[in-house]
């Protein structure tokens, strides 16, 4: 049976390839050859448009068969366009997205747009992923006449999307699963043993000194043992426990079903051993070892964050006391983190509550029992409780370089506001020692911080002692340090080398860096006389001072037999309850004021009558 034969005032709109676009009623009037060749100029101009696209645009009947799709869409679905249309649509896609397509069509029938996602399966092509629109197409009463489905190829996106995936949750380099896919495992395998009533270990790992390694054999020895301790620890363990790179030298292992404490140690041995055979690269033996963290699942916590902070807290444990171990956590490891951060809660409470305030211990010449300088020392105030607090209350603080050095500005503000208001009343001040703590040095920048805060006080350098620790030279090394010292030292900052005798002493040392004094803390006054080796270690300090021409203080002296003694033995200076506790910057400046009576000038401490006189 033929074709039917369109009526005459219908013009069929045929694609040079045969497709039907479609027709269109007209009526035979003059000027309609004109009108005819403008409409089948926009059809054509429309069809290119279509073909043009890189998306598939299909027109749907609404018994959903297909009525027309572009060259893009026929070119990725495999449908030859010389063959017509008419197929259902959804045969075009494959079974596990009928269902989506079905409920995404009859959605648009009902005159809404609708969305879904799909999958195309071409034999011999790729899978293609599509992105599929449905929108309804209304005739001039507002009935649902045809569909259109605009499908937008989203394959490489998902496949980017399937790549960084990947990439966030397996470790590149070891193949494990990384940090992220450890946590969101963690969360699940837990869930399933408190499920089934089983325990389950968690070990939080380190290499031991992997920056060593990296630093003397590169990183492609410390890349291959990595891969080596990945391999040898998964194959240690059952297939069903979970491990992972969390990143660096560290490791997560997860191990369920823990019956005793039998199955629980041969566990944690086994993984242990498993540095111990020899792993090698480029020809060289890599030595190392492992430091672990045990936490058990329910017994030592039953969060899964928690369990994962106890581990940890049970590898630093292990690892503060010496390397090399498995350490099973316990309630006891926590005190004394839990007072780590009261102290430094604290210490940001004093610094943003502005309440550091200076005490000035005096220094005292020995020969005349003159005032000669001052120390000054961290105290604070708080207002809701009596007395001060001494630096001990927060000495972990002292640790901390954001927060070490945010107090010792404050504390140096504060002295040099005093300095400065002492000048300013015309009092003759004596030199003030400022303490500075071995992590001040962390960077290269502390002798142009101390600078800035002198001349933003008005101050002098000349006004000015700055004490450091041995440690402070041993932590920090000799470039920071000495370059600040130098820097200090040459704008007029004397430098005292603090508990000296405490540290590495060594008189390389006092050549390589710039000190005009060493000090001795009160352990060594306190015994000096009394204990024979500490005898001796402050008479060859008396005598160092004196061949380099060094000044030598004394701290804690508390007697006048102690004092004559270190008077002997060489030492001008000394502080310490003898004299006078630490005051109040208005008492120095009472101290002060009354040396320009005559006599000199005297302070009492409340124990003592000890009258100092201002040098």
């Amino acid at each position: 049976m033929g074709q039917p034969t369109p009526p005459s005032n219908v013009t069929d709109c045929t694609r040079p390839t045969g497709s039907s676009l479609g027709g269109y009623a007209h009526d035979d009037i003059d000027g309609g050859g004109e009108t005819l060749q403008r409409m089948h100029a926009a059809l054509d101009m429309q069809a290119k448009m279509l073909d043009a696209s890189v998306d598939c645009i299909k027109l749907l009947n609404t018994d959903g068969t297909l009525a027309h799709m572009n060259l893009s869409g026929c070119r990725a679905l495999g449908v030859s366009p010389e063959s017509g249309f008419g197929m259902k649509w959804l045969e075009l896609l494959p079974p596990e997205v009928h269902a989506a397509g079905q409920r995404a069509f009859r959605q648009a029938l009902r005159g809404s747009n609708a969305r879904f996602l799909g999958k195309s399966a071409v034999p011999g092509k790729t899978p293609q992923y599509w992105d599929n629109n449905l929108t309804p197409v209304l005739d001039d009463g507002g009935n649902t006449v045809n569909i259109l489905c605009v499908s937008r190829d989203i394959t490489l996106q998902r496949e980017t999307e399937e790549r960084l995936r990947k990439a966030n949750g397996i470790d590149e380099l070891t193949e494990l699963p990384n940090r992220r896919a450890f946590h969101d495992q963690l969360r699940s395998l837990l869930q399933q043993a408190g499920t089934r009533k089983q325990s389950a270990l968690l070990m939080m790992i380190d290499l031991d000194h992997f920056k060593y390694l990296n630093d003397t054999l590169g990183h492609a020895a410390g890349d291959h043992l990595l891969q080596v301790v990945a391999r040898r620890i998964q194959g240690s363990l059952p297939a069903s426990a979970f491990v992972a790179r969390l990143g660096g030298d560290e490791f997560a292992v997860l191990v369920q079903d823990i019956k005793d404490d039998e199955t629980l140690q041969r566990t944690v041995n086994k993984v242990m051993a498993q540095l111990d055979p020899p792993i090698h690269h480029a020809g060289k033996r890599i030595n190392g070892s492992m430091s672990a963290g045990c936490a058990i699942y329910p017994r030592d916590a039953s969060d899964p964050g928690q369990l994962a902070s106890h581990a940890d807290v049970a590898l630093n444990d292990m690892k503060a006391s010496g390397r090399g171990g498995a350490r099973f956590y316990s309630a006891s490891m926590l005190r004394p983190l839990e007072e780590t951060a009261a102290q430094l809660e604290q210490a940001r409470r004093i610094v943003r509550e502005g309440w550091v305030q200076p005490y000035y211990q005096p220094k005292i010449r020995l020969a005349d029992r003159r005032l000669v300088g001052l120390e000054a020392l961290l105290r604070s105030q708080n207002p809701g409780h009596a007395g001060l607090q001494t630096p001990a209350m927060v000495q972990a603080a002292f640790r901390d370089f954001d927060l070490s050095t945010r107090m010792a500005e404050a504390l140096r503000a504060r002295v040099f506001s005093d300095i400065a208001g002492w000048l300013a009343s015309g009092l003759a001040v004596v030199p003030v020692s400022i303490n500075a703590a071995p992590v001040e040095f962390m960077r290269d920048n502390y002798a142009e911080r101390l600078l800035r805060q002198l001349e933003k006080a008005g101050v002098d350098p000349a006004h000015i002692e700055l004490e450091v620790t041995e440690q402070t030279l041993d932590e920090r090394g000799a470039e920071y340090v000495a370059r600040a010292l130098n820097l200090l030292r040459q704008e007029g900052i004397r430098v005292a080398l603090d508990d000296f005798g405490t540290g590495h002493s060594s008189l390389t040392r006092l050549r390589n860096f710039p000190v005009d004094c060493l000090k001795i803390d009160a352990n060594f006054v306190g015994n000096f006389g009394q204990d024979p080796a500490v005898t001796a270690v402050v008479n060859a300090i008396g005598q160092i001072g004196s061949a380099l021409s060094l000044e030598l203080v004394a701290e804690g002296i508390e007697t006048e037999p102690q004092c004559r003694a270190l008077e002997a033995v060489g030492f001008s200076i000394g502080q310490g309850h003898l004299f006078s506790k630490a005051v109040s910057a208005d008492a120095i400046a009472a101290l002060l004021s009354r040396s320009h009576g005559a006599g000199g000038a005297a302070i009492a401490h409340p124990a003592q009558a000890t009258v100092i006189q201002t040098a």
